[in-house]
């Protein structure tokens, strides 16, 4: 499972395309605080993070344990 966090619908859509020939699932959120709030839930295998993203900075949710 990938998890793919952007704020730009236009790129989440198009990265989902081209994930999905690599994993099974792939799902988007649309900032780092969606993530945050569904980490819990799954632990995927990879996290894909935009860099410059509002609301919960994307460095913070890179400190992720």
């Amino acid at each position: 499972m990938i998890y793919l966090v952007d704020d730009n619908l236009a790129v989440r859509e198009a990265m989902t395309l081209l994930l999905a020939t690599y994993a099974k699932e792939v799902t988007t959120f649309c900032d780092a605080e969606h993530l945050l709030n569904n980490l819990g839930n799954v632990q995927p295998g990879i996290i894909l993070l935009d860099l410059r993203m509002p609301v919960v900075s994307t460095r913070r949710s890179s400190r992720l344990q």
